[in-house]
Formats: C-alpha cells, sequence, structure tokens
C-alpha cells in the first residue's frame, strides 16, 4: 500500500472523528439553551456545570486531533526510510506499522496495519531500527522484514 493512500484513509479517519466531536458540541450547546429556557434553581445549575466539564472535555479532544492531523501533515508520503521514523511503514514478523498518529487498527481492502506514534512502546522500540533489527513487541522477540 502506497504511504499516500495510507495518509488519505488517516485523514479521512481525523476527520470522521473531527465531525462527530463537533456534532457532540453542536449538541450540548443546543441541550444548553433549552435546559436554560425551562430549567431554574440548582438542577439548572448542576446540568450548567456538567455541560461545561463535557465540552471542556471535548474541546481537549479536539485539540488532540488537530495536532494528530499537523503530526500528518509532516510526513512526506514519498519518503523513503531506511530506518525506522516518523512516517516509516514498517512490516514485521508480528505485523505491519505506520509510524505516524496513535490511532490503532487499520483495516483497509488492500490489508490490515497499526497506526502508531514514535512515543508509544512499540515506536520507542522501532525508532532508530533498520530492517533485519530486532525489537520487543510485548513477551515476543519480534524482526524488522522490511522498511518503506
Amino acid at each position: 500500500m502506497e504511504k499516500k493512500a495510507i495518509l488519505a484513509i488517516l485523514f479521512q479517519e481525523l476527520a470522521t472523528k473531527e465531525e462527530f466531536l463537533q456534532g457532540e458540541l453542536a449538541s450540548l450547546t443546543k441541550s444548553l439553551e433549552n435546559s436554560a429556557k425551562s430549567s431554574a434553581g440548582d438542577k439548572h445549575e448542576t446540568d450548567t456545570a456538567m455541560n461545561q466539564l463535557e465540552q471542556e472535555r471535548l474541546h481537549k479532544q479536539l485539540s488532540a486531533l488537530k495536532l494528530q492531523q499537523q503530526t500528518l501533515k509532516q510526513i512526506n508520503p514519498q519518503g523513503i526510510h531506511t530506518r525506522c521514523s516518523l512516517g516509516s511503514y514498517i512490516k514485521t514478523t508480528q505485523g505491519i506499522f505506520f509510524i505516524s498518529v496513535g490511532l490503532g487498527k487499520i483495516n483497509h481492502y488492500e490489508g490490515e496495519f497499526t497506526c502508531i506514534h514514535l512515543k508509544s512502546p512499540v515506536g520507542q522500540q522501532l525508532n532508530g531500527k533498520s530492517a533485519g533489527e530486532h525489537f520487543q513487541f510485548g513477551n515476543k522477540q519480534s524482526e524488522i522484514l522490511t522498511i518503506y
């Protein structure tokens, strides 16, 4: 699978998450407006406080999502890697990894791969290694077969 196609999949995945989070924020805002019209007293204050906490949580998730999008934009889809680093597509004896953002397993019609962040435990194990080198994956010793 080409990196350009992988990046397109990941950008779409992040766009879907962003759309969901924006929808949740809009729903909370509408809920707060309706609550203000129909409630008074302690229940309204509690609802408002809970709503604000939820909005803060969603805004944090949106900020993290924006950082993930920025990380993906740093990856050169034509880049060829001889050592594992940001943007490396790595085939190992334990599966295929794409060092980018921590989205986990991605299933695609061309197969499955796992998106990991360079600072994740597996990302740290892979960082700087070349094809033929070994790394620890869980309790198993794994080998890097190829890097793109």
